[in-house]
Parts: structure tokens; C-alpha cells; sequence
């Protein structure tokens, strides 16, 4: 594909957005060695990384986005500490945390973006790039395999088991009748323990400045993994084991 120039990315949407994040950081376009577009901060850039789309303006704001609060200290955590057995268990198991974690953690920060996105006058179905709407939809598929496995163990799902689907469904940008009908599935499925996960999205959004190690931390305890650790460094690490009374702590300075 061709190269974008920021000039192909900037209308009056967007454009004072971008004019408040590139004092304080330099912005770089990079192309993406896949087919989504992404957005790192390293080196002191921000390495925004872009794939054909048939709205890039809206692609390139969602990153901005992410730039927007990173810079506000809400960058993705790092589990530094896992509690296990053996070297080589600590080694496999950080390795599908880190999976996990990324995951996890864009489905939370998004619901803090969206708003903002759409009160920039961008539409709701642009929110997202047409290949990550593409996996998101994959994702709800799972449901009717939950629905098979409660049916069949005749028992309700734990956390672990529905919130890859259910975190997917609670997409803000996502209204449609069909995902509706997930949600309620999940709910129903679940015995009421989505409605702790909802509690939670609701409290992050609400949290002016929240930290997103706690959040995360929080749903590794909920999903029975209380057994790990999640920072920004070694210095500010959360055990998800100590996230149980469900209460954030306090913001610092």
C-alpha cells in the first residue's frame, strides 16, 4: 500500500487532538506488519503503525487516542511476578499472561476512548479498524461453545470461562441486536458474575485517573488467578490476590 502522510490523517476532528499530543511527543507512522493498526510508546515516540483501511482518519484518531492516554499514565502494565512452580512453568505462563494481558487491557482502555471518539464526531462503526472488528466478531462466536459446555456440565460458567466473549460483547461501540443478545446469553450463563465485571467497567470509566494495573490485576483475580503481579516496573507492582475486596487504592501522586 501507499505510505500516509499525516496530511492524509488530520481534518478538524482530529486535528486539535493531534496539535495537543505532538508537543509533548513525536508522533511516527510506521507501515504495520499486519493487517491492524497499532500504537506503541518507545524510545520517547509514539510509533503509530497503519493498514489499509477504507477510513484511515477514524483509524488514525483511535491510536491518537490510545497516545492521548498513555501520556496520562494509563500505558499498559507488565506482569512482572507470577507465582509457580518451576522456571521453565514461569516462563510458559508469562507467556500466555502477556497474551492475555494485551488483550485485556485494550478491551478496558477502550471504554475509556470511546467516548471521546464519538464526541469528536466520529461514527460508532469506525471506532475500530475493519480487520480488529473482524476478530472481535470471531470472538463472540465462543458463546454458543459456552452455551454447549453449561448445558452440558449443568452448571453456571466461571469468569475465566465467559470473559473472553463477554469482554468483547461489552464493546461501547458495539449496540447491535446481535451482540445484545450475547450479552444476555453470558449474564444468563453466568449466574450473575458478569454483573462483577460490570461493576467494574463502570468504575473505570467513572475513574478520573485510574490505575490500570489495579483494574487488570482485579480481573486476573476474578478469572482465579490471584497468584500474579502487574505493574509498570518492579516498584509498583499489584497482586491480583490483593484486589479482592474489589476496591481501588487511592490515587498517588
Amino acid at each position: 500500500m501507499e505510505p500516509y502522510a499525516l496530511t492524509d490523517l488530520l481534518d478538524d476532528r482530529n486535528r486539535q487532538l493531534y496539535e495537543e499530543l505532538a508537543p509533548q511527543v513525536p508522533i511516527e507512522l510506521h507501515p504495520s506488519d499486519n493487517s491492524s493498526w497499532g500504537e506503541i510508546l518507545q524510545e520517547g515516540a509514539a510509533l503509530i503503525s497503519y493498514a489499509p483501511s477504507s477510513y484511515p482518519i477514524s483509524c488514525f484518531t483511535h491510536e491518537l487516542l490510545h497516545v492521548h492516554f498513555d501520556l496520562l499514565g494509563m500505558e499498559r502494565p507488565e506482569a512482572f511476578e507470577i507465582e509457580v512452580a518451576t522456571k521453565q512453568q514461569l516462563n510458559d505462563e508469562l507467556e500466555r499472561l502477556h497474551v492475555r494481558l494485551s488483550y485485556l487491557y485494550n478491551q478496558l482502555i477502550h471504554q475509556k476512548m470511546y467516548p471521546l471518539f464519538v464526541a469528536m464526531g466520529f461514527p460508532a462503526a469506525e471506532f475500530l479498524g475493519e480487520s480488529d472488528a473482524e476478530g472481535m466478531r470471531s470472538v463472540l462466536e465462543d458463546v454458543i461453545a459456552l452455551k454447549d459446555l453449561s448445558k452440558r456440565e449443568r452448571r453456571h460458567l466461571t469468569v475465566s470461562e465467559f470473559i473472553w466473549p463477554y469482554i468483547v460483547a461489552k464493546s461501547p461501540h458495539d449496540s447491535s441486536p446481535e451482540t445484545e443478545r450475547m450479552r444476555k446469553d453470558i449474564r444468563n450463563l453466568s449466574g450473575g458474575a458478569s454483573y462483577i465485571v460490570d461493576d467494574l467497567i463502570r468504575r473505570l470509566v467513572a475513574d478520573p485517573a485510574p490505575n490500570m494495573s489495579w483494574y487488570l490485576a482485579r480481573l486476573f483475580y476474578l478469572c482465579g488467578m490471584p497468584d500474579v503481579a502487574i505493574g509498570r516496573d518492579q516498584q509498583h507492582l499489584i497482586w491480583a490476590r490483593d484486589t479482592a475486596s474489589g476496591k481501588p487504592p487511592a490515587a498517588t501522586d
